[in-house]
């Protein structure tokens, strides 16, 4: 059963919407928030510096959080918003985190990416790689295909966080969350918003989904440390 989550936590949820989600065995497990703006490198270094202070092992980091379908905007940092909120947040967590990932091993790295990320191209006509892509001017920028480019970046980084990391007990995987739970990502956009609206009585809620897989998974992990951002 788990024991301890640090979760970011978005604004509408609380605590206890956590512990639901976390199952029934789980009701006595310590959850703790923790504030993190993945649109701002500061707030990162300043979690990951807090987290570490704690002095407790990290065996699961779940790198979830992200926008869709948001309209063009820069971060304090001067970065492409989507670009930054959806990988480059998580890519400099991860890295922060490093060294307390390998002294947990094993542990692991998850990193949700979009099966919409077979929709996208970051290189130029010749091939290379082009960087310009990942945090375009407003001019050039497409929300779709930002998000798109934004989620095939997570996965070249989980494949190679994996190819790194791997021999010393931490695994890196990137994962499609699949179309049948349903969220806010949409609310950015009305359109998104209405086609998502017609699609909910096809969906589950997390927390239902979360009890209903409850006795399947209840043993599985054990005891651990966690953090959901």
């Amino acid at each position: 059963m788990l024991s301890y989550c640090i979760i970011r936590l978005h604004k509408s949820m609380v605590v206890a919407d956590i512990i639901t989600l976390l199952g029934p065995g789980n009701h006595k497990a310590k959850v703790e928030a923790m504030t993190l703006d993945l649109a701002s490198l500061h707030s990162v270094q300043h979690f990951a510096e807090a987290f570490k202070s704690k002095n407790v092992p990290l065996h699961m980091l779940i790198c979830n959080a992200a926008v869709f379908a948001a309209p063009w905007s820069l971060t304090e940092d001067d970065l492409e918003a989507t670009f930054q909120v959806n990988h480059l947040g998580h890519f400099y967590l991860v890295q922060l985190l490093e060294d307390i990932l390998r002294h947990s091993s094993p542990a692991r790295v998850v990193m949700v990416s979009s099966e919409s990320h077979r929709f996208s191209e970051i290189k130029d006509s010749s091939g290379k790689l082009d960087f310009s892509l990942l945090s375009p001017s407003k001019k050039e920028f497409w929300a779709m295909v930002a998000y798109n480019r934004s989620k095939l970046c997570n996965i070249l980084f989980s494949n190679e966080l994996n190819r790194h990391l791997s021999p010393h007990g931490v695994t890196s995987n990137a994962v499609h969350p699949g179309n049948m739970i349903y969220s806010s990502i949409h609310r950015n956009w009305w359109v998104y918003t209405l086609l998502f609206t017609l699609a909910r009585p096809f969906t589950k809620s997390m927390i239902s989904t979360r009890l209903n897989n409850e006795a399947k998974h209840e043993d599985q992990f054990g005891s651990f440390k966690m953090i959901g951002v």
